[in-house]
């Protein structure tokens, strides 16, 4: 657990939007989200918790990819899905305390995906006995295409009504599960899903938030940091 603590890039609002995570000139900082944010993102989901932010190249982005889609040696593969893991399970004890070793009002509901990535990161919270979480598979996803390379309009259609959820999260507080926040379509469409079968709250939390080249750019300008860095 002590390395994780590298996989942290310090980008945070106000120098992106806190929801695309584009970056925001210092003029219009004052309006918090960036115009198309402000305008496409419904507030049913008003809290999205990060466990890190990353970008392409950086330390995070490797971790997550490889370990989604598999590039790299098994027993590898299997220490980054435990570092996911364990940044996910830390991110949930101290942001959403009601959801670790909570009891059947609290329950946590994992975005389905093709790469299973976070139903393994979930699977290896439980054979670590961290904190327990009430896991529920309540979601069902349309046939849509994968939002992997698909530019931003073409992620919005595709995340559009794509979610079902079963009534089993009716009457409880719910805790979205994803693993990466690029556009948030996905997670945003999931929780009007969750929504509409009468959940009492919805929150989310996903392991990575995408950092834009151009957003991280502006972050290394503005600090001093490094390119390296």
């Amino acid at each position: 657990m002590e390395e994780a603590g590298v996989l942290y890039t310090p980008l945070a609002p106000p120098l992106a939007c806190p929801r695309c995570l584009r970056p925001l000139e210092p003029e219009k900082r004052r309006w918090v989200t960036c115009w198309d944010c402000g305008h496409e993102h419904p507030p049913t989901l008003p809290r999205v918790s990060v466990a890190t932010y990353g970008a392409t190249g950086t330390l995070p982005w490797r971790l997550y990819t490889a370990a989604k889609f598999e590039n790299a040696s098994p027993k590898n593969v299997a220490e980054y899905v435990t570092a996911i893991a364990a940044m996910l399970s830390l991110t949930i004890e101290r942001d959403y305390p009601a959801f670790s070793d909570s009891g059947g009002d609290h329950v946590v509901v994992p975005l389905p995906s093709s790469s299973g990535l976070i139903v393994r990161c979930l699977d290896a919270v439980e054979e670590h006995n961290w904190p327990r979480l009430n896991r529920l598979e309540a979601l069902t996803a349309a046939d849509r295409p994968k939002q992997t390379g698909l530019k931003m309009d073409a992620r919005r259609d595709a995340a559009a009504g794509k979610y079902t959820a079963s009534d089993a999260v009716a009457g409880r507080h719910v805790l979205l599960v994803d693993d990466a926040y690029t556009s948030g379509y996905s997670i945003h469409d999931a929780a009007r899903a969750v929504t509409v079968s009468g959940v009492l709250s919805v929150s989310g939390v996903v392991y990575a938030r995408r950092i834009y080249p151009d957003a991280m750019a502006l972050y290394r300008v503005e600090t001093g940091m490094d390119a390296d860095g």
